[in-house]
């Protein structure tokens, strides 16, 4: 439900159903002119951040954020979210390191 606190604030997003990206979602995204993508995920899903923007990245500028702990993107006010979005940054080579356990 994220996705729809974003858009009662004002703030179009996409959902990624789930905390997964797949290649699909890439190539729907690409297709419908997208070439950046913002992923703002609860704070504790850094190891879904990192797996989403390495898929996502092969195909759009990816760029990661994240909302102060205990903060849910869909229960986090609009300024909040605005300026996670303002924040957000291309993600390092250890934001994509991923245990394969994880």
């Amino acid at each position: 439900f994220d996705v729809l606190g974003c858009a009662r604030a004002g703030i179009a997003a996409v959902a990624l159903l789930g905390k997964k990206a797949t290649p699909a979602q890439a190539m729907l995204l690409q297709g419908a002119g997208f070439e950046r993508a913002i992923i703002l995920l609860d704070p504790e899903a850094s190891t879904f951040a990192a797996r989403a923007a390495r898929l996502l990245g092969s195909i759009l500028d990816v760029r990661l954020s994240t909302l102060p702990s205990g903060m849910d993107p869909g229960d986090a006010p609009r300024e909040a979210i605005l300026a996670a979005i303002e924040a957000a940054r291309p993600p390092r080579l250890a934001d994509l390191h991923v245990r394969q356990d994880q």
